[in-house]
C-alpha cells in the first residue's frame, strides 16, 4: 500500500473518533433531563459512545 493512503486512512480514522467524541457532548443535556439518568448511568452511555466511536475508526482503518 502506498504510505500516503496509509497515512490518510489513519488521519481520518482519528478524525471519525475525535468528532464522535465532541458528538456526545450536546446530547448529553437532553438525556439527563428527558430520561431522568442519573450520573452513573450518563457515564455508561458516553462510554458506550465512545466504545462505538473506538470501533468505527477501527474498522475505517482497517478496511
Amino acid at each position: 500500500m502506498n504510505l500516503c493512503m496509509i497515512g490518510s486512512t489513519s488521519a481520518l480514522g482519528g478524525l471519525l473518533f475525535g468528532y464522535d467524541t465532541g458528538v456526545i457532548s450536546g446530547p448529553l443535556l437532553f438525556i439527563r433531563k428527558v430520561m431522568s439518568q442519573s450520573p452513573k448511568m450518563l457515564g455508561v452511555v458516553v462510554a458506550v459512545a465512545l466504545a462505538g466511536a473506538a470501533t468505527g475508526a477501527a474498522m475505517a482503518v482497517c478496511l
